[in-house]
């Protein structure tokens, strides 16, 4: 019996960049949000990581949550910032 092929879905592979300062993303950006959701609420934090709080560093992370506001649900997360890969 011959099985049908399984559709694989790319959109939601997370990707970390490691470079200076290092990226991680997953989802979808601002504007392809915007494109495909009717409305879309960007929440932005700029913070230090927990490795520098307590270690007394100075390096801080800025992270973009893009949710659907329908849903609630949280449709694309990306960070910047050293350490953060």
């Amino acid at each position: 019996m011959r099985r049908g092929l399984a559709r694989i879905d790319y959109s939601d592979i997370p990707t970390a960049v490691f470079c200076q300062p290092e990226l991680g993303t997953v989802g979808l950006s601002e504007e392809q949000a915007r494109a495909e959701y009717a409305d879309i609420a960007v929440y932005v934090s700029d913070f230090k990581p927990m490795l520098h709080t307590l270690g007394g560093g100075t390096d801080r992370i800025t992270m973009k949550l893009i949710v659907d506001t329908a849903s609630d649900r949280v449709i694309g997360c990306h960070m910047v910032g050293r350490t953060c890969g």
